[in-house]
């Protein structure tokens, strides 16, 4: 990336010397913040890091009487909510649904059919308010767990897909760009690069779309059988 930004001081200077970082226009340091912040932006636009596995993300204990718990902070958003004692994953509905569908729908108790979360609070709540304790399973897409750090740089891959690594440089080039300094600010680099990780990694999207994108027709058991249903009253009652 400083090859390209041809920002490496000159051929004598080592730019992995801490004490050079004034003869060049970006700090190591800056250049590990954008290519981190490219990273995690680059995991947001294609969904690609999904984890089901991970104890501290992905696993919430559930305790009776208790309806709403704290979501791991790298979540991005929720693909799969399941009981481990449960018999199907629960499904996710909005909260005027559930104030639509009963009066005491808050303290309604029953073994949880759906899940509903308050992002800016970086919460999950189960409904109805569980009776027994169990384990919440998730299967969710993520943030990266950790920033890259300098010191490891010729060791340290990023969690990101291979397939992204090169193309995601483009926003930290975009980025970088942004440096409000006179020999390093370039909005028309600012958005070269910009238009050039849009087209190799695709548009941003807000919450609000990529939850829209997750919503599924809801399965309704009958008989022990899964079937599609567009009726979201049967399982509330």
């Amino acid at each position: 990336m400083r090859t390209t930004l041809d920002d490496k001081g000159g051929s004598k200077v080592d730019w992995t010397d801490d004490s050079v970082q004034s003869l060049l226009r970006w700090s190591n340091e800056e250049l590990t913040d954008y290519i981190n912040a490219a990273e995690r932006e680059t995991a947001i636009r294609t969904n690609t890091l999904i984890e089901s596995e991970s104890t501290a993300v992905c696993r919430i204990s559930v305790t009776a009487g208790t309806d709403v718990y704290k979501l791991h902070p790298k979540i991005i958003t929720i693909e799969r909510a399941k009981l481990e004692n449960g018999l199907y994953p629960q499904e996710e509905i909005s909260l005027r649904d559930a104030e639509g569908q009963r009066a005491d729908w808050e303290t309604y108790s029953k073994e949880p059919d759906y899940y509903f979360r308050d992002w800016q609070k970086g919460k999950i709540r189960i409904w109805p308010t569980p009776i027994a304790d169990d384990t919440l399973r998730l299967m969710v897409y993520r943030l990266p767990l950790g920033d890259m750090d300098l010191e490891n740089w010729e060791s340290e891959e990023p969690e990101i897909h291979e397939q992204f690594q090169d193309k995601m440089l483009s926003w930290a080039m975009h980025l970088a760009y942004q440096k409000d300094e006179p020999n390093t600010l370039d909005p028309d680099k600012v958005l070269f690069y910009e238009q050039k990780y849009t087209a190799e990694i695709g548009p941003a999207r807000d919450m609000y779309t990529l939850e829209r994108r997750k919503r599924k027709s809801r399965q309704t058991g009958y008989g022990g059988i899964r079937q599609t249903s567009t009726n979201s009253n049967n399982r509330l009652r």
